[in-house]
């Protein structure tokens, strides 16, 4: 049972055993708006429906019955954040809400999600929408987006607002809903910045945003294909399967996991391939059943989670396709491709290592590999020698 937010005698509102919501608010705000802030420690374990209730029960004591109650949670150690709570600048603690973001608050007796994003540039809360909408569709989640026009000591800009509703899974906990919210911010904040984290990617190709991708490198996690593999390399004919498994097994081997994008183009600028432009393609090309049963073919040991995610472009029936390749247990690393490339040939009695270097794909070199097998015979021998842990 997860821990429950309860509402104690003297108005706090805490979770026991882990932390405590401290009421800030002036005399004028609480009329409207009320303001808890707390840590992410000592909030997030418990549920969100607990939340939800002890924030109506909390209104109602205090009389405030159409008050919308803010939640700011800081995501520091609790101790740290009691310890100081007293030196927090008072006209960052008592500004108008909400709290820093992503922020929860309860709207009527709905709970919600509030992210604020400064922008640069105006954008219509339509486009934000779009841009949002396979991330919130996967979330079974919905929103409502504010844009207003700002002035301060830094310039002209823009402030965005979005309020989630989200239809939370049973069971929720307050780090979720949290969390959550901070998804769809850094989200937002990589169209703002045009940086683009491995987390944002396939929502930002999803919502037909290819514009970000351009100029940027391929990377360790990202790997771009001008069109689908068996396209790329004619002069080695069906060997194209080969190269799918070793680029598929590389990604597998590489902590983080990657992304594989067909239909993106590359350029190489001297220090490497940066996406220069998209080009969208008829999606029957691409057949997941086939595209899986052959990476299930060439790499040892299965890589779980593989998804070929087909993304819908401007014009009927193409666009362009995405290889998920999700970070792998350690345990089963590493992963090895059956066969080697030779004389236009694949040789189905060899095997090879293949891993990501940066924004390329490797083959290990023999003396890492001759490195791992004489470990892994030391350890299956129980060697005295072995550095034993303490």
């Amino acid at each position: 049972m997860s821990a429950r937010v309860r509402v104690m005698p003297d108005g706090d509102i805490a979770v026991v055993g882990h932390g405590t919501l401290t009421y800030r608010g002036t005399a004028i705000e609480e009329v409207l708006n009320s303001r808890h802030l707390g840590t992410l420690e000592g909030i997030g374990p418990a549920s969100l429906s607990s939340l939800r209730q002890a924030l109506i029960r909390w209104r109602k004591r205090v009389g405030y019955l159409e008050a919308r109650v803010w939640v700011g949670l800081y995501p520091v150690p609790e101790e740290i954040f009691r310890r100081h709570f007293d030196d927090l600048n008072p006209l960052a603690v008592l500004a108008e809400p909400p709290p820093p973001s992503p922020a929860l608050f309860l709207d009527g007796d709905e709970l919600k999600v509030r992210i604020e994003v400064e922008q640069a540039l105006e954008a219509k809360p339509v486009e934000v929408e779009k841009w949002l909408g396979p991330f919130l569709s996967r979330q079974q989640a919905t929103c409502e987006v504010g844009v207003a026009k700002r002035e301060n000591l830094e310039g002209d800009g823009f402030d965005l607002t979005v309020d989630l509703h989200w239809s939370h899974p049973r069971g929720a906990t307050v780090s979720d809903a949290w969390k959550f919210g901070d998804e769809v911010q850094s989200l937002l904040q990589a169209i703002e910045d045009g940086v683009l984290p491995r987390s944002a990617a396939i929502d930002l190709l999803s919502a037909g945003r290819w514009d970000l991708f351009k100029g940027q490198p391929e990377s360790g996690w990202l790997e771009a294909k001008g069109e689908p593999y068996d396209c790329l390399i004619k002069d080695v004919g069906q060997n194209w399967r080969y190269e799918l498994a070793k680029d598929v097994a590389a990604f597998a081997n590489a902590p983080e996991g990657g992304l594989i994008v067909l239909g993106l183009s590359t350029n190489n600028d001297g220090d490497g391939d940066v996406i220069n432009g998209y080009k969208e393609f008829d999606l029957r090309r691409v057949k997941p059943s086939r595209y899986n049963n052959m990476v299930a073919q060439y790499v040892y040991p299965r890589v779980e989670g593989f998804e070929i995610i087909r993304v819908k472009g401007k014009k009927k029936g193409h666009g362009l396709v995405v290889l998920v390749i999700p970070p792998q247990l350690e345990r089963n690393r590493p992963f090895l491709v059956q066969g080697t490339f030779f004389e236009g040939k694949v040789l189905g009695s060899h095997v090879l290592l293949p891993v990501r270097r940066e924004d390329e794909t490797a083959l290990m070199d023999a003396t890492s590999i001759h490195a791992r097998l004489r470990l892994g015979e030391q350890v299956i021998a129980g060697d005295s020698r072995l550095p034993r842990r303490r």
